[in-house]
């Protein structure tokens, strides 16, 4: 089972896990790929480590509620094994919210009709990738 299946599988709920053999000029281009709303102040570019802290909180919680879906050390090893695929390519790394991160981050937008919806788009030079996580009341 490779990382994508098994992170559909172990977070429960509505979302979006694909890793795509293109390369995506623009976050919008990126969004659109994976039926995200593709306006372009929906999403701000983090740094590799916000990406990670920011995908292990949606791995490990409910975004609506708070409730724990899974055990912090799993989530993070999900989050760190998706992500290592890019850590060489130049990655740049786009999200929506700022959930997991220090306050000063942007809050959050919908880039779903979800009542609440987060993840992370990776951009390289070769592919472009998706963790997104869609919660509802």
């Amino acid at each position: 089972m490779d990382i994508c299946e098994r992170i559909a599988r172990e977070r429960r709920g509505a979302s979006v896990v694909e890793i795509k053999q293109i390369a995506a000029a623009r976050v919008e281009d990126a969004a659109r790929l994976f039926g995200l709303f593709d306006k372009p102040d929906t999403y701000y570019e983090i740094d590799a480590t916000a990406a990670r802290s920011l995908l292990a909180w949606v791995l490990e919680k409910d975004m609506a509620g708070g409730l724990s879906l899974m055990r912090r050390a799993t989530a993070e090893r999900l989050a760190n094994r998706f992500l290592l695929a890019f850590q060489t390519e130049g990655a740049r790394y786009y999200t929506n919210s700022n959930f997991g991160l220090p306050a000063a981050y942007v809050a959050w937008c919908p880039a779903t009709d979800c009542t609440i919806d987060s993840g992370v788009l990776v951009l390289t030079s070769r592919h472009t990738a998706c963790a997104w996580f869609m919660d509802d009341d």
